[in-house]
């Protein structure tokens, strides 16, 4: 009994068909990353323009709208104290009398309130008010009532303010950024990524960068910086000392002291989620 096989022909044509179905797949991922990133810089680029608009129209920055200015134009009522409202061009929080780097209290939630009631973005942000704390939380929905979710998934999209300049390779005092991360937890006056996954993949941190900015991770417009607690970190925090890349790391500075630190692509085709990122887009 003879047993027909495959020709050496028919072969081919499979492995070409399966190499054509990988390649469309693996193109199709790329194509889909892609308009992922670019919706996620034309987002930032839109609340950037909403805030300013703001200002223009208000005379001051959603979020830091003082009284009686806020209530005579329909807006929240602010508080008394500092990082409420007190019109001083930087959106910042508030922790008990005193103006502070918090972010889920005062004009860092204000803030999207502000924009969303005078409909200069999408969604509705009405929960908040500028002398309160948002629940402590892990709770995504609950969050999603303060500030919007980025599209890169679930990552957040919040406002902190320079107000204390910590950190000042990137961040600097009298600025407002927004930050994009992961947010984990909310504990009644900070946020809190997972210390896992910060939200961005080193690659995906770098091409947004790259797109919007100079490429570099603490340098220009956009940063690669995160919030650990009530603390605007680098990560790491930048040092002149020498940084080694590694799977948790965003940044590297190729083992050199006092080198400026880059992206750390070179470890696993920078796959890993150790990345946020902050901008300088409001001010």
């Amino acid at each position: 009994m003879h047993r027909k096989g495959f020709s050496l022909v028919e072969l081919s044509i499979v492995l070409v068909i399966l190499g054509l179905l990988v390649g469309g797949v693996l193109s199709g991922r790329s194509l889909i990353a892609a308009a992922t990133i670019k919706s996620q810089i034309s987002q930032i680029g839109e609340f950037s323009v909403a805030a300013r608009t703001f200002r223009d129209k208000y005379f001051y920055l959603p979020g830091d709208l003082p009284e009686p200015t806020a209530t005579s134009a329909g807006f929240k009522a602010r508080g008394a104290a500092a990082g409420q409202g007190d019109g001083d061009g930087i959106i910042s929080g508030w922790h008990g009398a005193w103006n502070a780097q918090y972010y889920s209290a005062g004009e860092n939630l204000i803030f999207w309130t502000d924009l969303s009631a005078a409909k200069l973005i999408a969604g509705s942000f009405t929960t908040a008010v500028a002398a309160g704390w948002m629940p402590s939380t892990t709770n995504k929905t609950i969050m999603d009532l303060y500030f919007p979710r980025s599209k890169m998934g679930g990552n957040s999209v919040f406002v902190i303010g320079g107000s204390q300049g910590l950190d000042g390779r990137f961040i600097k005092t009298g600025k407002s950024y927004f930050g994009l991360q992961n947010v984990y937890d909310i504990n009644t006056d900070y946020i809190n990524t997972d210390g896992v996954d910060y939200g961005l993949s080193v690659a995906e941190a770098y091409m947004i960068d790259s797109k919007m900015d100079d490429g570099k991770p603490l340098s220009g417009k956009v940063g690669a910086l995160y919030i650990d607690t009530w603390i605007i970190r680098s990560n790491p925090i930048y040092a002149p000392t020498a940084l080694t890349a590694s799977a948790t790391t965003c940044i590297d500075n190729g083992n050199v002291i006092g080198t400026m630190p880059s992206y750390s692509m070179s470890i696993n085709n920078g796959e890993g989620k150790n990345c946020a990122l902050m901008f300088d887009a409001i001010n």
